[in-house]
């Protein structure tokens, strides 16, 4: 098994301060079956100011084992991943009840999951983590598919060519520090979700549609049970997080497209926000995907109401 250790400052406040006591973690495997792949690489990073990369490399697939052990003092802390609520956690636990090693009950913060909560807000070209670092100007030298990692692993088993090796190291090298960098992005999206009424601040975290039903959820530091039930909308605060549901109406929009609409004489005094075309009566909601703008003036408008 090879150790390798690269030296990285983590310089940014809110990623020291937000993900305080949490570790970055990508795994590399053989395919995408936990039964029958094997882990090779697992790379870790801690979320300090004066941190490293630390790699743990199988120069064999019997050294799986010995990788898995290493990591194991990690798992205590919070876990940080793309994607990895689904396959870097769930795969390691696999491999884990394999050896009849004790899995700790992981915390995990999924970068991947999290982002896919505001499409409305993003609008990446595709949610993998190459889009997402693009968006924020994240660059690589190079960047080395999953797909061709893959292979350059089974050459090195084969020949110990150090391009080999030196391929799959900086694929996953990077992508630790990529991941890392990219916690930026909830800042940026706080910060467009966040609404201060009076001291009082609120921060939306998903907004949805159940069938005609918009439905908001957030967090606040407002910590008292508050409950409002009008004919228009209903507002829920309880243990620092809150819910807001909205009745709309759907119509045809066109001849290929529905949308979810309130009336303004519902919220009259809401402007909307979206340039595009419809009556002056109405405040459209969602049209091919969630229009943040006027959901978002709606929510301010029902929290200076009532806070």
């Amino acid at each position: 098994m090879k150790k390798l250790n690269y030296d990285f400052n983590i310089n940014d406040d809110f990623i020291l301060n937000k993900f305080q006591n949490s570790v970055v973690l990508d795994i590399e495997t053989t395919g995408l079956s936990r039964k029958y792949n094997n882990i090779f690489l697992i790379g870790l990073c801690e979320i300090k100011k004066n941190s490293s990369v630390e790699l743990f490399f199988a120069e064999d697939l019997g050294e799986e084992y010995d990788i898995l052990k290493e990591i194991k003092p990690y798992l205590d802390k919070n876990i940080i991943t793309f994607n990895g609520n689904s396959f870097d956690i769930p795969f390691i636990k696999e491999k884990y009840d394999f050896y009849n090693m004790d899995f700790p009950q992981v915390e995990g913060f999924d970068l991947y999951r999290y982002i896919k909560n505001y499409k409305h807000i993003l609008n990446l070209k595709n949610y993998k983590q190459k889009s997402l670092e693009e968006y924020l100007n994240i660059n690589r030298d190079e960047f080395i598919s999953g797909a061709e990692v893959v292979s350059s692993y089974r050459d090195y088993l084969i020949n110990k060519d150090y391009e080999n090796f030196k391929d799959v190291i900086v694929h996953n090298r990077d992508d630790i520090i990529g991941l890392t960098n990219s916690l930026k992005v909830v800042e940026e999206i706080e910060e467009i979700n966040s609404i201060e009424i009076k001291e009082k601040l609120f921060i939306i975290n998903t907004i949805n549609f159940d069938k005609n039903t918009l439905i908001i959820n957030g967090k606040t530091n407002f910590k008292t049970t508050s409950y409002f039930n009008y004919f228009n909308y209903s507002l829920i605060s309880k243990n620092k997080y809150f819910t807001i549901t909205i009745p709309t109406h759907r119509a045809k929009y066109d001849n290929n497209r529905f949308c979810n609409f309130v009336l303004k004489s519902e919220f009259p005094n809401v402007q909307n926000k979206i340039k595009i075309p419809s009556p002056k009566e109405i405040l459209i909601l969602k049209l091919d995907g969630i229009l943040f703008k006027n959901v978002y003036e709606i929510v301010k408008r029902i929290l200076e109401e009532n806070f």
